[in-house]
């Protein structure tokens, strides 16, 4: 896959975190017989618009792409407003604060720490 090929989902944060938190992607790789992937993954929490044809848009989603295409590769990178929803369910470290494109001010983000899982 090319660069430049993105893939935006909507889903509970509990499963988000699930999905994301045990080595990140390479189960999922691993399941379908592929080398482990090198993607770098962003995510914003935030009301989204949804509209009549099932596609979604605004400034959650608009932060969500700008802070996965900040991320380097194998990287979950997320701003702290999601971050802060976890409540304890997993390990975020700070990356510092980032300034995106049509967005105001600077953003906090951090990252997840996954948990590796030996599977």
């Amino acid at each position: 896959m090319g660069r430049g090929r993105s893939l935006l989902t909507i889903f509970s944060f509990r499963t988000c975190l699930q999905v994301c938190a045990q080595d990140g992607f390479a189960p999922a790789a691993r399941q379908l017989g592929l080398q482990p992937l090198q993607v770098h993954s962003g995510a914003h929490w935030g009301d989204v618009t949804v509209a009549g044809d099932g596609d979604i848009y605004g400034q959650t989603v608009n932060l969500a792409v700008r802070i996965q295409a900040s991320a380097v590769a194998g990287q979950i990178a997320v701003s702290s407003a999601f971050a802060s929803t976890a409540g304890g369910t997993a390990r975020f470290r700070s990356i510092g604060e980032r300034q995106f494109k049509n967005v105001t001010g600077f953003v906090p983000c951090e990252e997840l720490v996954l948990v590796e899982t030996g599977s």
